[in-house]
């Protein structure tokens, strides 16, 4: 069969076509390219081809729906968009992904058709910054702040907290969890909880009351009646020490979910002692170990275990830690530094010091005749920093800083707030939502 010849100016057609399927490839056709055809009141779903832009958090991915859920943090607004096999999805560095890749909490760069609500391209956001896998930070919850390594950031109410894949509250996160943050300049825009907590409850902890615990150095704890400690998800090894005698055990805890932990055959018959020597600087500063006065002008007789050192002076930053006995005998040194918030004081009267915080970082002093009263959901257990209230309605006695209030019923999911109280000479009341019935 004899070929046809193609005619010269259709050729010409040809390649025209070719290029402009090239053109309307995805991400390479803009706004004002596809204005250029005409308006002609119907937009095609064709790639490249969008109207809008922004920048914005995920909230969720529905695969199933193809859909993207996202928040723009400048306008505090929610859309919803739909994507398809035309929709591209690109790293930072503009390499191709899957949908399945990218997870909510992500700041992302993103094109797409408005009032079709289509999504036409998303990215990585390239003007955003992340820190990953962080511990250690600390929330202002009064001022809005939080301190991650030494950069101070902003947050709001506004600001998405991610949690198991789903929106959570600011409330849900606990000290204990490892984070990821993200944002612009100095503004939080999200937080993504990697590792968040579950719940570790004692049992036969009767020899142990007084004593310490410890998990993993994320909780150094007095050990009380009835505790129920907010812990890190994971394995852990936990050490239980009391009367010169200590034991161990390895737990497995598991996000919002209460682990019982039995010590009862942990307890020992020979109580062991060390002597520590301290030596301090100022001389006249004041040593308290476990809530107690201390003379430390000679060596001081601890049994082996975990114990709560504070060390206090006039126009001095107080230091507060834990202090491990585990020998026979032992020195500790501690400098104290010049508070430079401070111009001059009183001197330190003796008084009754309260660690509270599951890290021990910060010393409370009851402000007295002033409570805070968990009043909902009524009929709950209610722990602060572990250590069992009663059940709601109940009160407390108001301490300033950060705390971790859990409430727990049999049947429901135990949940933790971290709560910031401030030091105002009056009663604080709270009010919780209601819990969620175990599955």
């Amino acid at each position: 069969m004899k070929l046809q010849k193609i005619p010269k100016r259709y050729m010409t057609h040809v390649v025209f076509l070719a290029a402009a399927l090239f053109l309307t490839a995805c991400g390479y056709q803009t706004q004002q390219e596809a204005q250029d055809k005409g308006d002609t009141g119907f937009v095609s779903a064709d790639p490249g081809v969008y109207d809008s832009a922004d920048t914005a958090v995920i909230t969720a991915i529905d695969t199933r729906e193809k859909t993207v859920t996202l928040k723009n943090m400048e306008v505090h607004k929610k859309y919803t968009l739909t994507y398809d096999g035309t929709t591209c999805f690109y790293d930072k560095y503009g390499n191709v992904l899957s949908v399945t890749q990218l997870r909510p909490g992500e700041m992302v760069d993103l094109t797409f058709m408005k009032l079709q609500k289509r999504l036409n391209t998303m990215q990585r956001s390239t003007s955003s910054w992340v820190y990953q896998n962080v511990t250690g930070y600390q929330f202002d919850s009064l001022n809005y702040q939080a301190y991650i390594n030494t950069d101070v950031f902003t947050y709001s109410e506004e600001t998405v907290v991610i949690s198991g894949g789903e929106e959570a509250d600011l409330m849900d996160i606990n000290s204990i969890d490892t984070l990821t943050f993200c944002g612009k300049g100095s503004d939080i825009y999200s937080i993504i909880v990697e590792k968040g907590h579950g719940y570790v409850r004692l049992k036969n902890e009767e020899y142990f009351i007084g004593g310490f615990i410890e998990i993993r150095n994320a909780v150094v704890q007095k050990v009380s009646e009835n505790m129920l400690l907010v812990v890190p998800e994971g394995e852990h090894q936990v050490v239980i020490s009391n009367k010169g005698t200590s034991g161990t055990k390895d737990i497995l805890v598991r996000r919002n979910v209460e682990t019982e932990l039995d010590v009862g055959n942990l307890k020992g018959s020979e109580p062991r002692y060390g002597t520590v020597l301290f030596t301090i600087s100022p001389e006249d500063a004041l040593l308290y170990i476990d809530g107690e006065r201390t003379d430390y002008s000679a060596p001081v007789k601890l049994e082996y275990g975990i114990h709560q050192m504070i060390v206090m002076a006039d126009k001095y930053s107080t230091i507060k830690q834990y202090i491990k006995v585990g020998q026979d005998s032992a020195g500790i040194e501690v400098t104290m530094e010049i508070d430079p918030d401070v111009s001059g004081n009183d001197p330190i009267e003796d008084t009754d010091l309260t660690i509270s915080g599951n890290d021990g970082s910060s010393v409370q002093t009851s402000t007295l005749s002033y409570y805070v009263t968990v009043d909902a959901p009524t009929g709950v257990e209610v722990y602060l920093d572990g250590n069992y209230i009663g059940i709601t309605p109940c009160s407390f006695k108001k301490q300033s800083g950060t705390h971790a209030i859990t409430l727990r019923k049999t049947g429901y999911v135990s949940k933790s707030y971290t709560v910031q109280i401030d030091n105002e000479e009056k009663n604080t009341n709270y009010a919780f939502l209601d819990l969620s019935k175990e599955e």
